[in-house]
């Protein structure tokens, strides 16, 4: 992830936690078979957001979907 208005190479936020989506590569069809497993980020849930922006309220219900207290 890249800080907003931070030039780059400076601007990469090496380390940094993010809430992300991800879904499950199904199929190698099309992906090499070393891929079997991977994810890849669904940037259509508008949710993507430093960690730090997650709110305890979005803490416990993501803790409650995920099967986690």
């Amino acid at each position: 992830m890249d800080r907003p208005g931070v030039q780059l190479p400076a601007g990469h936020d090496i380390g940094g936690e993010y809430l992300l989506f991800l879904n499950p590569i199904r199929s190698t069809g099309g992906f090499p078979a070393a891929a079997t497993g991977a994810v890849f980020v669904n940037y259509n849930c508008g949710e993507l957001r430093s960690w730090a922006e997650v709110s305890a309220q979005d803490r416990t219900t993501l803790a409650g979907l995920a099967g986690t207290p």
